[in-house]
């Protein structure tokens, strides 16, 4: 599987992107640039992902703790 993580904002309009470290695990900054709802959308480049595929999400408390709930699709 190839993932690719996106932050996506309240309209579903893209504010980032993943990119490929060096090691080869993907990384992702994001700074909210206002209080609200952001979704996180993780997929398989070529959209061919399944039930077996699984990802792990780390989420980081700086500046602030976020709200973090999870929907599958």
């Amino acid at each position: 599987a190839d993932p690719e993580v996106t932050i996506l904002d309240r309209t579903g309009r893209e504010q980032r992107r993943s990119q490929e470290g060096r090691d080869g695990e993907l990384a992702l900054d994001f700074t909210a640039p206002a209080a609200g709802t952001y979704g996180i959308a993780v997929r398989d480049t070529l959209r061919d992902g399944s039930d077996a595929h699984a990802y792990r999400i780390t989420v980081r408390d700086k500046p602030f703790p976020p709200t973090v709930t999870a929907e599958v699709e």
